[in-house]
């Protein structure tokens, strides 16, 4: 058989109708792309046998256009076409391409949280534990020496359960040592550390510590039928942490001899021995605690405190006189409540020479010896009193008018909003506004450190024991002490009554102060019974409407007496 080559175009057999018919049918309107292999060689043939060996270059060259501008699912489906294109042109079939799934949807954007491991804990510096359970004060400015005691502290605490007492004269620095130890050793209770304030009393110490404990513990439940102590021991018990985690307690301010240890068992009866405590008191303890004397204050660390008291420019005053300045400091026998309030009058006084501050300690001498005789309950060495006479000389009259009012108000700290809705009778004597009828004597008193302003969310004020008493003595005689009673009385009883449904502990502390000012006030007594009533203090509201009916039947008011009989009934029912 013989075989007949032709020269030539090759016969292009059935796609060459197909290429004309959609030639023709492009020249006749938009049509769409092609949609499989057939038609894409349709089309290409057709542009091929239309514009020869250039149109091929330029279909190749828009080919390659196509891919690089296209998505990624674009550019594989071209190539797939492409490769059976040129399949069925040249003749070499190819392994038929595994079905494809489907396009995929865009992604949407999903949150997977990933659990690593825990990283190592970072050290805290010794002035800082972020996350133990705490209350406790910054510490006071103008502390100096006390190596010695701090790190006995340290020594005689290190143990499980460990107490120590704190005891020493009165304005030796008891409760300032005991603030500043607890602040540079919080890395070493990693449990935490709690203040405590026990001056007025282990239930008014104990309700302050349980409304805050028991909102910031979590798990405690209800606290139903259980007694006030039985309630700060639960959350002492349920302190969180473990064994290993030491934590301490300051009790500051404890009274001395047998009131004193009952609070001391109240507080410390039953708790883990995890719990480490500092209690501060004046007398030495009578049982078996350890204790530690706190000493005045060496002559060259005094020195050295009345220079931080007295400001940059006393500083340089004190230098030029350091002689003068030494034995200022032994008049008053290194106290440091004493170099403090000294310190201030340095400060305010600009003229005022270290010599001219002795000097006038020693005019102060005798009138010193006559008031400790008149007041033989002052427990003051004689150059404290001394020091408090010439600061007490050196403020206004309504200075002195303002201080004795504070001393009217409970050992705990002082409100301003309290103090600054007393006002006298009529009309102030200045057109300045009645809110602020006492703000040029609260600047004097605390320019002399005579009041202490607290660092805390609202303006707070506390009176040193020792000065809280000096204002007292200096009520007697005091013909105005009846209409500031009412008055703080009265003020005391709108702020409880304003925030009763607000901050339940916080209308108590109110109710608390109106008793106080005012005791024969047989509402306000009716008032504090029902606030300790929901906070479970039972005891303490059964006396409160005892003082209310005692006060009601003193005043002929049956109406009150028969308030307190049913606040009674109330107590008996919240048992």
């Amino acid at each position: 058989m013989e075989t007949v080559c032709l020269v030539g175009r090759p016969w292009p057999g059935p796609g060459l109708a197909l290429a004309i018919e959609q030639e023709q049918a492009l020249a006749a309107g938009p049509t769409s792309l092609p949609q499989n292999v057939e038609e894409l060689k349709a089309c290409v043939s057709s542009f091929l046998l239309s514009h020869g060996m250039v149109g091929g270059i330029v279909l190749v060259v828009l080919l390659v256009g196509v891919l690089v501008l296209s998505q990624a699912q674009n550019i594989e489906a071209s190539f797939r076409l492409w490769r059976q294109f040129l399949d069925h042109l040249f003749g070499h079939p190819r392994k038929p391409q595994e079905p494809q799934p489907p396009p995929l949807e865009p992604l949407r954007p999903i949150n997977v949280t990933i659990q690593h491991p825990p990283a190592p804990p970072v050290p805290q510096p010794a002035s800082v534990a972020t996350s133990a359970l705490t209350n406790l004060p910054p510490a006071r400015s103008g502390f100096v020496a006390r190596t010695s005691e701090l790190d006995r502290l340290a020594t005689d605490l290190a143990p499980a359960g460990a107490r120590v007492v704190l005891h020493g004269l009165p304005g030796v620095g008891k409760t300032t040592l005991a603030l500043h130890y607890a602040n540079t050793a919080r890395a070493a209770y990693p449990g935490g550390v709690w203040w405590l304030d026990a001056s007025e009393g282990f239930e008014p110490m104990a309700l302050r510590a349980v409304s805050e404990l028991e909102a910031r513990l979590s798990g405690l439940g209800p606290a139903d039928g259980l007694s006030l102590e039985a309630r700060l021991r639960r959350c002492f018990q349920s302190w969180p942490g473990g064994e290993e985690e030491p934590i301490l307690l300051i009790a500051d301010n404890l009274p001395p001899s047998g009131e004193g240890m009952a609070m001391e068992r109240r507080l410390t009866t039953g708790l883990p021995r995890r719990f480490r405590f500092v209690l501060t008191q004046r007398a030495l303890p009578l049982q078996s605690t350890a204790e530690m004397k706190v000493p005045v204050l060496a002559s060259a660390d005094a020195l050295e405190l009345l220079k931080i008291r007295s400001g940059e420019r006393g500083r340089r005053r004190i230098e030029q006189e350091l002689e003068q300045a030494r034995r200022l400091v032994e008049a008053v026998d290194g106290l440091p409540l004493a170099l403090v309030l000294l310190g201030a009058r340095l400060k305010r006084v600009p003229t005022l020479s270290t010599g001219d501050l002795l000097e006038d300690l020693a005019q102060a001498q005798l009138e010193a010896a006559a008031f400790s005789n008149d007041h033989a309950e002052l427990l003051m060495e004689p150059g404290m009193v001394a020091t408090m006479l010439t600061s007490w000389h050196t403020v206004t009259p309504k200075a002195q008018e303002l201080a004795r009012l504070l001393s009217l108000t409970l050992p705990a700290p002082i409100p301003w909003e309290l103090i600054e809705r007393c006002v006298p009778s009529g009309p102030p004597a200045t057109p300045q506004p009645v809110n602020r009828y006492w703000e040029d004597a609260l600047a004097e008193l605390v320019g002399a450190n005579l009041l202490d302003a607290l660092d805390a969310d609202r303006p707070l004020y506390a009176l040193h024991p020792l000065v809280r008493q000096f204002f007292s003595l200096q009520r007697r005689g005091w013909d105005a002490e009846s209409h500031w009673r009412r008055e703080l009385g009265a003020a005391a009883q709108a702020l409880a009554t304003g925030c009763q449904g607000v901050n339940l502990p916080r209308s108590v502390d109110y109710w608390r102060q109106a008793t106080h000012a005012d005791p024969a006030d047989a509402a306000a007594a009716c008032g504090l019974g029902y606030g300790l009533i929901p906070l479970g203090d039972s005891e303490g509201a059964r006396q409160a409407f005892e003082q209310s009916r005692s006060n009601a039947e003193a005043a002929d008011d049956p109406r009150g007496v028969a308030v307190a009989w049913l606040g009674f009934g109330d107590v008996l029912v919240s048992q």
